[in-house]
């Protein structure tokens, strides 16, 4: 799957979870309610800075979207 659409699927939970409208998400996250709609429905595919903002104000890892695009999270090189 790929990591916009992972991010999106886990990011439409997490809205979800928290009870909050697209509006109330995106000014947590201080974005447009337009440009998150189109993160949240993988229109787009988020900056780094913008998706690890996201993740951070609705309270989840950037792990969660790459498990669910790869089953689990990469290893790093050592």
């Amino acid at each position: 799957m790929p990591i916009e659409v992972a991010f999106a699927r886990v990011l439409l939970e997490r809205r979800h979870a928290l009870g909050l409208t697209q509006a109330q998400a995106a000014e947590l996250c201080n974005l447009s309610e337009r440009g998150y709609q189109k993160i949240e429905r993988a229109q787009v595919v988020a900056r780094l800075d913008t998706a690890a903002c996201i993740a951070h104000a609705l309270g989840f890892g950037l792990d969660a979207a790459l498990q669910r695009a790869y089953g689990e999270t990469p290893q790093t090189a050592e």
